[in-house]
């Protein structure tokens, strides 16, 4: 499966996101959340026709005294309050989100109610992940499904892993991949949804996996203390 939808991010016609290029903007946020004393999570928004970064942000939870503030809710805030609430929202489901971490399930479920086109992230939160480790939020309201280890590790095993590694195949049979996010944004103009709908989202894992791991190990061996919950 793993291989299958590589493949298809690489024969498809769509223009292929720089997935290692876009982390490695994220893991400068997440470099900057370190210098801070923050668990050090970064995020960026990439506009997917542009490719332009289109908000950033990493953790402040200590320094705002509040443990809501992710990296990918510190991003959302940011571009909300420089373009406001409507015009953010319009760039945001235009946007492929690169977060070191996968998204705890506050911050999942929050990309889903403001509709992002789709998420890549480094390494994975097997405690509090909601991206497909603990709930796969991003496919609706549900818990991971039950062969989440063995999908993770035929992901691992790909000759792809660490770049466009998928995670789980979505409800209805499609596959998470590179090239999907594109596609996810169609009809996003004037997109009306029925009240309580939930979006849903392609999400990719692994991608510079181990230098998104690497920096979260340098940060607790320096004996870091005050993650909040979520984070790790």
């Amino acid at each position: 499966m793993a291989a299958a939808a590589a493949a298809a991010v690489a024969t498809t016609g769509e223009r292929p996101f720089d997935d290692e290029a876009h982390m490695r903007e994220a893991l400068v946020e997440a470099d900057c959340a370190a210098a801070r004393h923050e668990v050090p999570v970064g995020a960026v928004f990439i506009d997917v026709d542009d490719r332009t970064v289109v908000a950033r942000g990493h953790n402040l939870t200590n320094n705002a005294m509040n443990g809501a503030r992710h990296a990918e809710l510190e991003a959302v805030d940011v571009l909300m309050a420089s373009v406001g609430g409507a015009e953010a929202l319009a760039r945001l489901r235009r946007s492929r989100l690169y977060v070191t971490l996968e998204p705890c399930v506050m911050c999942a479920s929050a990309l889903a109610k403001v509709g992002v086109a789709s998420v890549a992230f480094g390494a994975w939160n097997d405690k509090f992940g909601g991206a497909g480790s603990a709930l796969a939020l991003h496919d609706g309201w549900r818990s991971a499904p039950a062969d989440a280890g063995a999908l993770r590790e035929a992901a691992l095993r790909s000759p792809y892993a660490g770049r466009v590694a998928p995670v789980w195949p979505m409800a209805g049979g499609g596959v998470a991949t590179s090239a999907s996010a594109s596609a996810s944004t169609s009809g996003i103009e004037g997109e009306a949804r029925e009240p309580g709908a939930w979006h849903r989202y392609p999400v990719v894992g692994g991608v510079l996996k181990g230098a998104c791991i690497e920096v979260l190990k340098r940060f607790y061996e320096g004996g870091a203390e005050g993650a909040a919950a979520g984070e790790v």
